[in-house]
């Protein structure tokens, strides 16, 4: 695992315009229709769903880094709690242990999601630091391991919407175990990561997301 801190031509053909124009209204028009397929109409509110990363993963292309969000560092573990109290308003907290210290982690997100959430504690005067944790991209274990923590991500991201107060895990487990196969041995960091999937609880709700937040982000940052 690696760290990181941190002209067209003008074309007097009007048959050519026309072409190019009814081109754009298919793509458009063809592109609202799968998307009404693949999501069709947001269920009522204050929800309890579940989400199939196989249909959630189609849409987005898959990335090879975990960004981790930390706001604040303490030598007590009272001052970490204290910020942990103030900022949970705005996410899940956790808090890990470093040598005797104490990070206060505001969340793990995806590329997209981590500017979202930056630029939100930005606004609510929270202060935040960025860490990408980059992922291997060299075998097919690591593709797998890539395609799972991106199904995790894209589960968590789903309590950012204020409709979603908890999410079955049954699918994803599922669908975690389709990812593996059957191709034999597989090193320890995956094999950790599976298990860490069949073991979470039936369903998570923004009471214990940050605890899953937590046990997951162990496991990936090794």
């Amino acid at each position: 695992m690696r760290y990181t801190r941190y002209e067209y031509k003008k074309s007097g053909n009007i048959r050519f315009l026309i072409t190019v124009l009814l081109v754009a209204i298919l793509s458009i028009g063809g592109g609202l229709y799968i998307s009404s397929v693949l999501f069709g109409d947001k269920e009522d509110t204050q929800s309890t769903g579940s989400i199939n990363p196989s249909k959630e993963s189609s849409t987005k292309v898959q990335a090879s880094s975990i960004v981790v969000l930390q706001c604040g560092f303490y030598s007590k573990k009272e001052n970490a709690d204290a910020l942990v109290s103030s900022i949970k308003e705005y996410c899940y907290p956790f808090i890990t242990e470093d040598n005797g210290n104490y990070r206060v982690i505001g969340g793990i997100f995806n590329e997209e999601e981590a500017i979202k959430k930056i630029q939100q504690f930005k606004d609510n005067g929270i202060e935040v630091s960025k860490t990408t944790l980059t992922l291997k991209t060299d075998s097919n274990e690591d593709q797998k391991i890539i395609e799972i923590c991106d199904g995790f991500l894209r589960i968590m991201s789903k309590f950012e919407e204020a409709d979603v107060n908890s999410i079955k895990t049954d699918d994803f487990k599922k669908w975690c175990i389709s990812v593996l196969g059957n191709e034999g041995e597989y090193g320890e960091k995956l094999k950790s990561i599976v298990n860490y999937v069949q073991s979470m609880p039936e369903e998570i709700n923004k009471s214990n997301n940050s605890e899953e937040e937590y046990k997951f982000y162990n496991i990936i940052k090794e």
